[in-house]
């Protein structure tokens, strides 16, 4: 499975949506410099060859998952901000379709 995973830079949530991308399969991490723009970076994610997205629990990156789910027709399943999904007895996560 090729997973891209978005990384911000000293975030510890980020090293841990790395973690957890590595056990899905191949994966590349992508950083997006400049302000934040969900929609231009999503856009710039949706673009990458991908079987799955990944990218830290947090409110930044939950929204972020949420544009490209939206812009690829694709579920999207998130977790509440800073918790880790590899946590042991965490439940699953629950998916949902973005709207829009």
């Amino acid at each position: 499975m090729n997973v891209v995973v978005f990384i911000e830079p000293g975030d510890d949530l980020s090293l841990q949506a790395l973690t957890i991308a590595q056990q899905l399969g191949d994966v590349r991490a992508v950083t997006i410099e400049g302000g934040y723009q969900p929609s231009t970076w999503a856009a710039a994610l949706a673009e990458q060859e991908a079987d799955a997205f990944v990218a830290a629990g947090s409110d930044r990156g939950n929204e972020l998952l949420a544009h490209v789910a939206a812009r690829l027709d694709r579920p999207c399943a998130a977790r509440r901000s800073g918790s880790a999904a590899s946590r042991a007895g965490a439940p699953p996560p629950a998916a949902s379709r973005p709207s829009g």
